[in-house]
């Protein structure tokens, strides 16, 4: 159990590594950092540009949920907690993440992620607590 975490973890850090090194400037001209932090803001939950491609949409949602159900399933496994707690706890680790991306320009902070994410976090509580009422059958 103990190294199946150090997993998780250790692919959380290499994907969060990724994201730092990437070779992107993070100031391009005259824009001021804070405008580029409110142009890369999104607060009104569901809204997509009408030229938005919405098969890398699809993927995108797809790839949100999937993305938090590891640690969701791990936190789960090692710590016996309520929905409310896991979903508490996901969306506090998914706001850092989301402020993360914003704050070093290195993408959108947008609330409908976050939404997703608590997806990712609810299927991954009922599906570790279908597997845990199978095998206590």
């Amino acid at each position: 159990m103990k190294s199946l975490g150090i997993c998780i973890i250790g692919f959380y850090v290499l994907v969060f590594i990724a994201f730092l090194i990437e070779k992107r400037p993070l100031l391009s001209g005259s824009t001021s950092y804070f405008s580029q932090v409110a142009y890369n803001t999104n607060l009104v939950p569901f809204y997509y540009d009408l030229n938005t491609n919405y098969q890398a949409l699809q993927m995108n949602v797809v790839m949100k949920i999937f993305l938090v159900m590891p640690i969701a399933i791990y936190y789960l496994l090692k710590k016996d907690c309520t929905l409310g707690q896991l979903i508490t706890f996901i969306l506090g680790v998914c706001l850092i993440f989301e402020c993360a991306k914003v704050l070093s320009l290195r993408g959108i902070f947008d609330i409908t992620d976050l939404f997703y994410y608590a997806i990712g976090g609810l299927i991954a509580y009922y599906l570790v607590s279908g597997i845990k009422y199978i095998l206590k059958k």
